[in-house]
């Protein structure tokens, strides 16, 4: 199964759900299940799939983590936008436990709430994920605000921004 949703083939899957194979096998090495991989590596129509066979989705790794905690996805085209697309309000809803959602808040979001350092800002290129956040300004500014418990960003700074 794991392999079939790495290589994202979902006829695959498919068969092999269709014959009675589970879809929350973990693998051995991170507890991945197959929902896990197919959603890290963007497999949209395999996640799919996998949910319409009754995959988990809040199954655990052994890291302690769901499979949405490894989405990580583009909010806009992979173009940035022209001058004239360019947004120039952006708002995030969602759990800002990992203080992603740029509003400052590190809560659950129900609503849609602005993201007030990007007001008026132009705004071409956003993309988000669990730990990291990034926006990208017609002008060429680029907007950052992280978790930064692992070390894994290395700039001058040494702390949470959970705003822009």
């Amino acid at each position: 199964m794991h392999t079939a949703v790495w290589t994202n083939d979902v006829e695959t899957i498919t068969e092999l759900l269709g014959a009675g194979a589970s879809p929350d096998v973990k693998d051995v090495e991170s507890g991945w299940t197959a929902l896990h991989r197919a959603v890290y590596f963007g497999h949209l129509v395999a996640a799919t799939t996998l949910l319409e066979y009754g995959a988990s989705l809040t199954e655990e790794d052994h890291a302690g983590r769901v499979p949405a905690d490894l989405l990580s996805a583009a909010a806009a085209v992979h173009q940035p936008l022209a001058p004239s697309e360019a947004a120039t309000e952006v708002y995030a809803m969602g759990d800002g436990v990992n203080y992603t959602l740029g509003t400052g808040a590190v809560g659950l979001q129900l609503m849609p709430h602005a993201l007030d350092t990007l007001h008026a800002r132009r705004i071409t290129c956003i993309a988000t994920s669990k730990f990291h956040s990034a926006a990208v300004a017609f002008d060429g500014t680029l907007f950052t605000w992280v978790r930064h418990s692992l070390d894994e960003v290395k700039a001058p700074w040494k702390h949470d921004a959970s705003k822009p």
